[in-house]
């Protein structure tokens, strides 16, 4: 028996903001550690940590029998839901781009092909790859070696077409709401892309916020605020005005197209809004600049419920942010705004935006129309032939690094409990507790256990980050050299092995 064989007590002090997170309980006799990097994988089945030291906040988290956490997306600050990158538990195939195309087209949309294939600009012909390549995530693929804008290998470039996006929440009814309205905004309407980013793959809805959540497909795109920040930190001087003017076009039109389908947004911010440059939906646009599309439809409301002003004031809160933040007359707006007689069309607009706000009047998305549209349209009208280089970069996002990527994909070490469980469960759930029959000098409080191994210790500690040297039989301990520990018959002991979960299929 070797070393690493043995039987051997470890004293383990568990610091909830790394370790605690990756326990999870699948029943009643098992937790298992998630081999993640960093801690990404509670099982919401166990009571959601209240520590804000917990790096992943209150909500619950995805459960990690279904998904391989890689991340957060969504801020912290949101205390009712919280956004993932994640990987399914049970990985797909590896994806394997197509490389031949079919030309053998259907007579309407041959001649849909055939117009786009005419186009002088690369970004509108490459919409023709939505009709060649047999799925959207070959034609998404393509484009982002196309335009070369990814910072990821080739090899991680594969991996995007498998992630997912999931979204949970402490109230399982809001989630079943946002749900209802997505696919209400969707309903088989393939245009509906071209202003909605939120696109459900799967769904699970249950009285339980810990197994209630929204499956989605994820957009590699930034949202405005990200944009906005990414392109003053450039330093090319912001946001251009003909982009800004795009914006707000592509605003309007989604606001439009969510209130005649009779729905509310009511959470329109930069945050909320994404730029994407890798539609779903072959469509006429403009100089094949982004799509404006709206996401986070966890406050959306029927216009019955709340009327439509809300929306209108929101968009153009969005627009006057991005005008006296992020956009290149940002730096120059104190001294234009101060001249009366100033030409400047963005300070126009932005005069007349706050002077929209600033007075209570009803101002719906008809007047917006009617007093902004043609200006604004005229003001984009003045940017480039295509997008440039540099800003193709800005418009892109691998969502994760290389390093978050590679860590979903670590196994899993399942540590079964013969006793003890509950014990372990106050740990995790923060409660004090005193270990061992007499208790042990120095060891009272909230985040220490003693735990036996009988089998795989140093998968363990890889587990944990303690790392792997070729000589680990300093980590072996015998229950002599525990100094002041003294092991009693109620002492946890595990055994850790492998625990497989059922399959979970993807159509992405």
């Amino acid at each position: 028996m070797t070393a690493l064989e043995r039987p051997a007590t470890i004293l383990l002090i568990f610091t909830l903001a790394r370790h605690c997170p990756n326990i999870i309980f699948n029943h009643a006799e098992y937790s298992v550690f998630d081999l993640f990097s960093s801690p990404q994988a509670m099982d919401s089945r166990l009571p959601t940590l209240k520590s804000a030291s917990s790096p992943w906040g209150t909500t619950p988290t995805p459960p990690a029998h279904l998904f391989r956490t890689v991340k957060r997306l969504s801020a912290f600050a949101n205390k009712s839901n919280a956004v993932f990158l994640c990987l399914p538990r049970e990985l797909p195939p590896p994806f394997i781009p197509e490389t031949s195309r079919s030309y053998g087209l259907p007579s309407p949309v041959a001649k849909v092909h055939a117009a786009f294939k005419k186009q002088p600009e690369a970004r509108m012909r490459q919409q023709v790859w939505l009709l060649e390549y047999p799925r959207a995530s070959d034609a998404i693929f393509h484009s982002m070696n196309f335009n070369g804008v990814s910072g990821l290998t080739q090899e991680y470039v594969k991996v995007l077409p498998q992630l997912v996006v999931v979204k949970m929440g402490v109230a399982p009814a809001k989630i079943r709401k946002e749900g209802e309205i997505i696919e209400i905004l969707h309903r088989g309407r393939e245009y509906s892309t071209l202003h909605i980013g939120s696109s459900i793959v799967k769904s699970q809805i249950t009285s339980e916020a810990s197994s209630s959540w929204l499956c989605l497909r994820p957009n590699f795109a930034p949202t405005l605020a990200q944009f906005g920040e990414a392109s003053v930190a450039a330093g090319r001087g912001g946001i251009p005005s003909w982009f800004v003017a795009h914006t707000f076009l592509g605003l309007v039109d989604a606001v439009d197209f969510l209130h005649k389908d009779g729905i509310m947004h009511n959470r329109l911010y930069a945050s909320n809004v994404m730029l994407n440059l890798y539609p779903s939906y072959i469509h006429h646009r403009y100089r094949g600049y982004p799509d404006i599309q709206l996401i986070d439809f966890s406050c959306a409301t029927t216009m019955a419920e709340s009327g439509s002003e809300k929306d209108t004031k929101g968009l153009l809160w969005v627009v006057e942010q991005v005008v006296t933040k992020w956009s290149d007359s940002a730096p120059f707006l104190a001294v234009k705004a101060a001249r009366e007689d100033t030409d400047d069309p963005t300070v126009l607009v932005l005069r007349d935006i706050q002077e929209v706000l600033g007075d209570d009047a009803p101002f719906g998305l008809k007047d917006i129309k009617q007093n902004f549209v043609v200006r604004v349209e005229k003001l984009r009208n003045t940017g480039p032939e295509t997008i440039p280089r540099y800003m193709m970069k800005l418009l892109h996002a691998d969502l994760a690094t290389e390093e978050e990527l590679e860590s979903a994909f670590r196994k899993l070490t399942v540590l079964k409990f013969e006793t003890r469980r509950e014990e372990f469960r106050r740990i995790v759930k923060d409660v004090p507790l005193m270990m061992g029959t007499w208790g042990h000098a120095g060891m009272k409080g909230k985040r220490i256990m003693v735990m036996r191994f009988t089998t795989r210790k140093a998968d363990f500690l890889r587990t944990i980050g303690e790392g792997y040297v070729e000589d680990e039989t300093s980590m072996d301990m015998n229950d002599t050299e525990m100094s002041g520990v003294e092991m009693a018959d109620d002492e946890t002991r595990s055994d850790s092995r492998n625990m497989r979960y059922p399959s979970l299929f993807w159509g992405i």
